[in-house]
């Protein structure tokens, strides 16, 4: 009589008493006697770690024969797909992020010579013309007046105080246009009714008081352009639609305006203002006759008229 056979396969160790020993999953009896390539597998793994259940360990987890089956994901079309994503999501905000407006400031041209107050010419020996000059103080010196609007310099290479006083016929003091210490040079516009005056000057060093009547100055060209850093007058103009482009490079809080004025003293109205570096185009009010523009600025300046 042959000896009964143990109901655990060939090859695999006795199961513990009171315990069933149980086949590897997946593996049929067939599979489980022939000694094929999984049997062979399992068999290697049972004698190096063993089991405890009967199930095949694989590097200390249970095997699972669907790991066979198993390929790597192909991931260049996700990485592709997302590359596309940034470039087209980088291309709209790119063409919807608001463009920062650059607002054209005034730049010097080059060549360009940054003259001081400007002073119509006139002849030294010209009846509209009133000089006056000296080293010291001077009490009073006489003035006619025959046009309300009149153009003063002012100039003294004085190391002291430089001030100038303008009286009434009745010696009563009407105007204080200069009251500074050291050098100085300016030009400006007065506007005196018709009589009789008297200048008083307090300086020290050489001085120089001009008066001009305007009424005989030649009127300024169809085009007239100037650069400076000064106060000063400019004119006078003829005709009607005339314009002005004026550009200010200035410090923050340096007040530059121009004012317009008639020859015979009118007010005309302030034609620019700004406390700041601009640029402006406008058009100026009409004048039935000639005109001037007096530019009071600190900072830098290019003013051009044209009809």
């Amino acid at each position: 009589m042959l000896p009964p056979q143990s109901a655990t396969p060939k090859g695999l160790p006795e199961p513990p008493e009171g315990r069933v020993a149980i086949p590897p999953a997946g593996l049929g009896p067939q599979a489980q006697m022939s000694g094929g390539r999984r049997g062979r597998r399992g068999a290697e793994h049972r004698h190096s770690q063993g089991t405890q259940s009967g199930m095949v360990i694989r590097d200390g987890r249970p095997y699972d024969p669907t790991w066979d089956a198993w390929r790597p994901p192909r991931r260049w079309p996700g990485v592709l797909f997302s590359f596309l994503a940034v470039i087209g999501l980088i291309a709209v905000l790119a063409h919807h992020k608001p463009v920062k407006k650059v607002v054209p400031v005034y730049v010097v041209p080059p060549h360009s010579v940054i003259q001081g107050s400007y002073i119509p010419y006139l002849s030294p020996h010209s009846k509209y013309l009133y000089h006056f000059a000296g080293l010291a103080s001077v009490a009073s010196l006489p003035l006619t007046v025959k046009n309300p609007t009149t153009i003063w310099t002012f100039g003294c290479q004085c190391s002291s105080n430089f001030g100038v006083t303008i009286r009434d016929a009745n010696g009563e003091i009407i105007s204080v246009p200069v009251n500074v210490i050291g050098k100085f040079f300016t030009s400006t516009v007065l506007l005196l009714a018709k009589g009789h005056y008297s200048i008083g000057v307090i300086g020290s060093g050489l001085w120089s008081i001009s008066v001009i009547n305007p009424v005989g100055l030649p009127s300024q060209p169809p085009t007239f352009s100037y650069l400076s850093n000064k106060s000063s007058m400019l004119g006078p103009f003829s005709g009607a639609d005339h314009h002005l482009d004026m550009s200010v490079l200035a410090e923050l809080g340096v007040v530059t305006e121009v004012v317009m004025y008639t020859e015979s003293g009118g007010f005309l109205g302030s034609v620019f203002h700004t406390n700041t570096s601009t640029h402006s185009y406008v058009s100026l009010p009409s004048s039935r006759g000639r005109f001037f523009l007096v530019v009071q600025s600190s900072g830098l300046w290019h003013a051009s008229v044209s009809p």
